[in-house]
């Protein structure tokens, strides 16, 4: 038993990384809500109870939904559980999937029909015409099906083409846009098909895709009102008002018991507990889950406010609470009900008042036989009253480009959070601004900058804030940048006149903002916008937290392209003129080419016409000609830092053309001062065109610099050049960071025979390489295998007292770890042992992977010295974290090398990958083959040492397989053109905090 534990532990271990849930053919309640959504009647909803039936339903696109059908029956055969796709409630004229033995046949999944309700002659289920079932291969919409009767369960699960059949409106056609309420049945069958049901429970209304039947959030701010703050855990309230008299309401939330529970909501106006009528869903003691009626006493002194009954609430509660909906599933409870709110000769009873605004006072708990007791549970929708009428605002991207101008960012460096903006003006001076973000507490911004340059500094901004746990409410303020501060400056007049129909609400972790702002200017007050039709404006979105009475450094933030804000919908740049093609025939004759790709993917093209004037060619294939560039930065050492760059780029809504810009120390691309004005007189007889998915760039441009100006490319022909090439998208400002990079060879500008192809990879690079294969891919294996399998060979053997295994094992360790710190420093020589915050780039995921696997193998020698004597009873726990942290490192290592064979080489990728993978596959193989001969093969003394023969010889056809492995992907890593597709170049974004552009964090290396 003990050996048995043994080896399973170890399987554990070793598999512990790749263990993953496996779906039996069981319903599994635990996926409702995640995976799948799942309509489960408690008996309460059925008449005579729900028979234990369900379903469960997963859309897996718009043709395809995974079904699940079940019920418990004393028999597998005559009977059948079905659900009915409606639109209306009523059971009648909807399509019906059903699970049913249909006379004695074994159950099976199948369409059927339910014909109208209103027709004495056509009111019952419909079998489809049995021609139709065979001509049109209905059978084969159901696949991955299973059907089975175990322990008194009917189950049906299967994958349902829901494509409906061309010209017949019985099979069911699934579409996306409806709501549908799912009636489930189940009962018997004839030889015709089924029965009248003896059990059935609707569902509320829901869209298949929403995995949680009950409320239906996407009708939140649209067709209903919703108030569920973050803060309540999932308990809240909808309401959509049918006339001054009339009130739908949703009441839900989460309980942790099937009775005596509540959910209600108080009408306040005062945001306060006490003196207000409430609507509960409640189940008092003994009696089934409803919507009801009742009214918190106000405060009397220190003592707080109770609930209490309504006198002849039961009697009148019929006439007020109409199409009602109660149940608990899956611990959520949820009453949906149609109320009257006229109000009656009690004042307890909640009368509306279309013109008062009311603050939801949400509140859960148990009850007991006389009402509900103090709330377990309770929080206010305070971020301001709500009028019932008016569902809460939302943003409508609908109207985008139509009726108003937004900005909704994609690119932010740091995540965009579902930050949106908005603006129009409806009036003179008179701009209706929106701002929303995902928000879930106070003392937090989003905020919309309106710049002149760019730049977040000195600019003018409208925020949606909350500061010191205030409401959030809409403000003016300004950002203003010196050489020695940055401050974000409150207004200090009165402007609360210049602020009009505000509207701020939180709902379901969104906030949304909006108020009409009067942009004409303060006489007084610089800080507040003023609006000028001629000026050009480039919106700043940000959001963070806020101090005492200000905006701290923001957390995210994007920048627009520049636009004029009167333009709802901003004309884009008009497409370059069709002027000039990329040529390569001339390369290497007429001019000097850097085509890393041939013609496939970019390139430049220059060539020298006087010692101070340049011919220069510039060529990407893109989808598009807006917002992309191609960067060429002259170096003198192969790297980024302080290199001039010439780029042809098209900045967000501007048009294509050739800029100077320069890669300072950090390194980060930035705009050059005035380069308008420089680029006019440096750069002449410019041609651009957009043909056939090609950017093209031509130009004369004058290389001998410009005054003092060291960020202007000046030519040096004594100086021998390594060409940068980058590219990527752009923003309103300058360069985004780079999707790809190349590092030409060395050159001499004036040598037209200079070659086409990019540079090789340093000696330091290639050195990295061999290293860290050699170590991760022979020499841990084979430390590894050699303790996991031939432990028990030369049993007699024992070199400086040790056994041999052990030897092997040791050394070959050391050896890699050794290896591994050469590779280590190797590559932070080549990168100058500069080092930089990891990005997402490939470069850098390949970085902080290897890194962190360096740093577990760094760390078993240290860990092997703290070991126990072999008798220790602590001798397994050490075991086993020792080689749980060898199998982390090696699959981290692994992941590393995957990524370098994947990104940093030109060609055969797919092999480079497979040739990856198998160490740590031959690995693992070898291990659990080992684990399971261990546990059945008879060991005795006329067979053992065959066994030891047999062990060794498949470790060491093991290891020559690595080996091999080994050799190969070197010589794909070295001779296969490794690149420098992870080294950081041209990457840049906008900062708030910066005056200009700021790089992209990445790992160095």
């Amino acid at each position: 038993m003990k050996r048995l534990s043994t080896i399973t532990t170890d399987l554990i271990v070793l598999f512990f990384f790749l263990a993953q849930a496996v779906e039996g053919q069981v319903f599994d309640v635990s996926e409702c809500g995640k995976t799948k959504g799942c309509w489960i009647p408690d008996d309460s909803l059925c008449y005579g109870g729900c028979s234990g039936m369900g379903v469960s339903y997963r859309i897996l696109n718009d043709s395809f939904i995974g079904l699940e059908l079940f019920f418990e029956s004393s028999s597998s055969s005559g009977v059948y559980v079905a659900v009915g796709f409606s639109d209306d409630y009523f059971m009648g004229s909807e399509s019906v999937i059903e699970c049913s033995s249909i006379a004695n046949e074994p159950v099976s999944m199948k369409f059927s029909y339910n014909g109208r309700y209103d027709d004495p002659e056509d009111n019952t289920n419909s079998r489809i015409d049995s021609n139709l079932y065979k001509n049109s291969n209905l059978g084969s919409y159901f696949t991955e099906s299973v059907a089975k009767y175990e322990n008194g369960t009917i189950y049906c699960k299967s994958t349902v083409k829901v494509s409906g059949l061309q010209g017949n409106d019985q099979v069911f056609k699934y579409d996306p846009a409806t709501s549908y309420f799912l009636l489930l049945v189940n009962g018997k069958t004839s030889s015709g098909g089924l029965t009248h049901h003896d059990h059935d429970s609707t569902s509320p209304a829901t869209y298949l895709h929403d995995l949680n039947i009950g409320l239906n959030k996407l009708h939140c701010g649209h067709e209903k009102g919703c108030a569920m703050p973050d803060a309540c855990n999932g308990l809240g309230v909808s309401y959509k008002v049918v006339d001054d008299a009339t009130i739908e309401f949703e009441i839900f939330g989460p309980v942790d018991s099937q009775t005596n529970v509540y959910a209600a909501v108080g009408f306040s106006n005062d945001a306060m507990m006490g003196n207000e009528s409430v609507l509960e869903c409640s189940m008092l003691s003994n009696q089934p889950l409803s919507m009801k009626l009742s009214y918190n006493n106000p405060r009397v002194g220190n003592q707080g406010p109770t609930n209490v009954r309504i006198d002849n609430e039961q009697t009148f509660r019929a006439s007020y609470i109409t199409n009602h909906r109660a149940f608990i599933q899956d611990n959520n409870l949820y009453c949906s009900a149609t109320v009257k709110v006229s109000g009656n000769a009690d004042p307890r009873v909640f009368k509306y008042n279309p013109l008062q605004p009311y603050y939801l006072l949400l509140a859960s708990g148990k009850t007991n036989d006389a009402g509900l007791l103090v709330h377990a549970q309770k929080c206010v929708d305070s971020t301001a009253p709500v009028y019932l009428n008016q569902p809460q605002p939302f943003f409508d991207r609908s109207e985008c480009e139509k009726s108003k101008a937004c900005y909704i960012p994609d690119d932010c460096p740091e995540g965009c959070d579902a930050m949106i903006a908005s603006y129009k003006f409806v009036g003179e001076n008179q701009m209706l601004v929106e701002l929303t973000a995902r928000q879930t507490r106070q003392n937090r911004y989003v905020a919309l900058g309106f710049s002149t340059n760019g730049r977040m500094g000195n600019a003018s901004v409208i925020e949606c804030s909350s500061m010191n746990g205030s409401l959030y409410s809409m403000k003016f303020s300004y950002n203003m940048v010196t050489d020695t501060s940055k401050t974000n400056l409150r207004v200090t007049s009165d402007v609360s006149s210049f602020i009009s129909n505000q509207k701020v609400q939180i709902v379901d972790g969104n906030l949304y903002c909006s108020a009409v702002f009067n942009v004409a200017g303060h006489p007084t007050d610089p800080t507040v916008f003023k609006y000028d039709a001629n000026q050009i404006y480039y919106l700043i979105i940000a959001e963070g937290p806020t101090a005492e009475n200000t905006l701290n450094y923001h957390d995210m933030k994007a920048i627009s392209s520049g636009r004029r804000l009167a333009d709802v919908n901003p004309t884009p740049p008009p497409p370059p003129a069709d002027n000039g093609s990329f040529d390569g025939t001339d390369c290497g004759t007429k001019k000097a080419c850097f085509l890393p790709d041939g013609l496939a993917k970019f390139g430049v093209a220059y060539r020298l016409t006087s010692p101070t004037t340049m011919d220069l060619e510039m060529m990407l294939v893109s989808p598009t000609a807006q917002d992309v560039y191609i960067g060429l930065g002259f170096s003198n050492n192969g790297k980024m830092p302080n290199s001039d760059v010439i780029e042809c780029s098209a900045l967000s809504g501007q048009e294509l053309s050739m800029k100077f810009s320069y890669n300072d120390n950090s390194p980060k691309n930035v705009r050059i001062p005035d380069e308008p004005t420089i680029r006019a007189q440096n750069i002449q007889n410019f041609q651009s065109s957009y043909h056939d998915g090609q950017v093209y760039c031509r130009a004369t441009v004058n290389i001998n610099g410009y005054g003092g100006n060291g960020e202007i490319f000046k030519y040096d022909s004594g100086t021998t050049y390594q060409l940068l090439l980058a590219t990527g998208p752009t923003s309103g400002v300058g360069l985004l960071q780079h999707t790809t990079t190349k590092v030409s060879s060395s050159r001499k500008l004036d040598d037209v025979t200079a070659g086409s192809g990019a540079a090789s990879a340093s000696k330091l690079i290639i050195a990295h390489a061999i290293l860290m294969v050699l170590a991760w891919f022979l020499f841990v294996p084979t430390a590894v295998l050699f303790a996991r399998v031939l432990r028990s060979c030369w049993p007699t053997k024992k070199p400086m007292g040790l056994l041999i295994w052990f030897h092997v094992h040791r050394t070959s360790n050391l050896l890699a770890i050794a290896m591994m710190i050469a590779a280590f420093v190797l590559v932070l020589c080549d990168k100058d042992w500069k080092w930089a915050k990891p990005a997402s780039s490939w470069g850098g995921k390949h970085a902080i992977i290897g890194l962190t696997a360096l740093i577990l193998a760094w760390l078993q020698p240290f860990i092997s010295t703290l070991r126990c004597t072999p008798d220790n009873p602590r001798r397994p726990l050490f075991n086993y974290i020792h080689r749980a942290i060898g199998l982390v490192a090696i699959t981290l290592a692994t992941t590393a090398i995957a990524i370098a064979s994947m990104h940093f080489t030109e060609k055969n990728h797919g092999v480079q990958l497979t040739l990856a993978l198998v160490p740590i596959v031959v690995v693992l193989a070898v291990s659990v083959v080992f684990i399971i001969y261990d546990k059945f093969a008879e060991v005795n003394p006329r067979n053992i040492e065959k066994i030891r023969v047999f062990r060794q010889g498949v470790v060491y056809a093991a290891l020559l397989l690595l080996l091999g492995v080994s050799i190969a992907l070197e010589m794909f890593l070295v001779f296969r053109d490794l690149s420098f597709g992870h080294q950081p170049f041209l990457a840049t974004t906008s900062s708030w905090k910066a005056k200009g552009p700021a790089r992209l964090p990445q790992m160095c290396f």
